[in-house]
């Protein structure tokens, strides 16, 4: 069924709201995501040179077996203890951006099931609890606006499970933020480190000229957890900003659907106010001229012509005209003549009757009823009003014919004419 103008009006009442909404999420993500970004910048320096003397160090370090870069297995040890940090959201409305990362968390650990899953936000804390997914409890952050500290802290838990010997190796899986382009899934590595990550250029010589205290080695070491920190920050960072960019998009596809609904909505509505006015308008219009025809009608009883006038009213119900509306507008006719009546009794000025009975904007009805209230007196015309009260009784519970009905209250009112 067609829903009605009112329940048209509250729902689009209802979706400007909802856009209200969308729009300011909107803006917020935009807020969150420049903010961001500036705080990136402002650390890249620190974890750019920290990268550089990493660099610099395996100058002097031609081989190494620090525990943190890639090595053999220990023996009798015939497959890796593999764990994967996944990085999501706290909160919904960003479209895909979580179940990508999740897909892809999936897809790993089906290939590798006894992975240990650590998780970064509570989307992807409640989708593993839901899908009895387990997770390592005890490690709980949160993905809303990440800091070095946090990523510190992420990065001292991890290394508490590898220097533990708990775990191999330790991947990555976030999302990949690229300014101006849809952001990618990406599984990176955290550890064991690979030499040609922290040093393309392996061609070089070693180096002799510089003291490192107690050693080369030990110093690697102590810088390793603060370029790991520095890696998971970017991460957590670029997973932030896909976040915000992803609800951007979506509530930006919420307003403009909004919008589309709106129109769409206002079209219908002014459609059925339209209809509403232009059946209001005909009906007035029908109104005005039944009474007129009722009138005419009138005059012919009052002529004492009621042949003519039963005429007249078989061509108004042969207009499909309700008898009821019909007696309706008899009754008017005759209630103006009496009113007009009493007034001439009392010798009162049309405008005092106009004022006295609230015929504003309609005195035309009584002038018209002047001409013809003359011939009537009062008791005559309260007996047609009783008249035509007891024949809209009879149409509204009499199983007699109503054509019958009104036809012989007419004879009736030109009989009362002529007394």
């Amino acid at each position: 069924t067609m829903a009605s103008a009112g329940e048209i009006k509250i729902r689009i009442g209802s979706i400007r709201q909802t856009k209200k909404v969308t729009d300011a999420m909107y803006m917020i993500s935009s807020v969150k995501m420049r903010r961001a970004r500036r705080e990136v910048a402002s650390t890249e320096p620190y974890f750019s040179a920290l990268k550089e003397q990493i660099r610099e160090l395996f100058q002097y370090i031609p081989d190494t077996d620090n525990r943190y870069f890639r090595a053999l297995l220990p023996q009798g040890r015939r497959n890796r203890r593999r764990g994967i940090l996944l990085v999501t959201s706290d909160k919904g409305l960003a479209g895909s951006y979580n179940q990508t990362t999740i897909r892809e968390a999936e897809a790993y650990m089906h290939r590798n099931p006894e992975t240990m899953l650590f998780v970064v936000g509570e989307r992807g804390r409640q989708y593993c609890q839901n899908k009895k997914i387990p997770i390592v409890e005890e490690f709980h952050y949160s993905a809303a606006f990440p800091t070095v500290w946090e990523a510190r802290k992420i990065c001292t838990d991890l290394l508490e499970y590898y220097d533990a010997g708990q775990l191999d190796e330790i991947d990555i899986i976030y999302t990949e933020y690229q300014n101006g382009k849809p952001a990618q899934c990406q599984r990176n590595c955290l550890l064991p480190l690979e030499r040609s990550q922290l040093c393309p250029t392996l061609d070089e010589p070693p180096q002799t000229g510089k003291e490192f205290f107690p050693d080369p080695d030990t110093v690697l070491e102590g810088i390793i957890p603060s370029y790991l920190t520095g890696f998971i920050y970017s991460c957590l960072v670029d997973s932030y900003c896909s976040e915000q960019e992803a609800r951007m998009t979506a509530m930006s596809s919420a307003g403009k659907n909004a919008e589309e609904i709106l129109k769409k909505l206002q079209m219908q509505y002014n459609s059925l106010r339209q209809a509403a006015i232009t059946r209001e308008m005909v009906a007035q219009a029908g109104t005005c001229s039944l009474d007129a025809d009722v009138f005419d009608m009138v005059n012919l009883i009052q002529a004492g012509r009621p042949a003519p006038a039963l005429k007249k009213l078989n061509e108004l119900l042969q207009l499909q005209n309700d008898p009821i509306a019909i007696a309706g507008a008899l009754a008017g006719s005759y209630i103006d003549m009496y009113r007009t009546r009493c007034g001439l009794a009392q010798q009162k000025a049309y405008p005092t009757v106009f004022k006295d009975f609230g015929y504003k904007g309609k005195d035309w009805r009584l002038r018209r009823a002047s001409e013809s209230a003359g011939r009537y007196r009062l008791s005559q015309l309260a007996s047609c009003l009783e008249l035509i009260q007891d024949l809209d009784e009879k149409l509204k519970s009499s199983p007699v014919d109503e054509v019958v009905l009104i036809q012989t209250a007419v004879c009736r009112l030109a009989e009362m004419r002529e007394r």
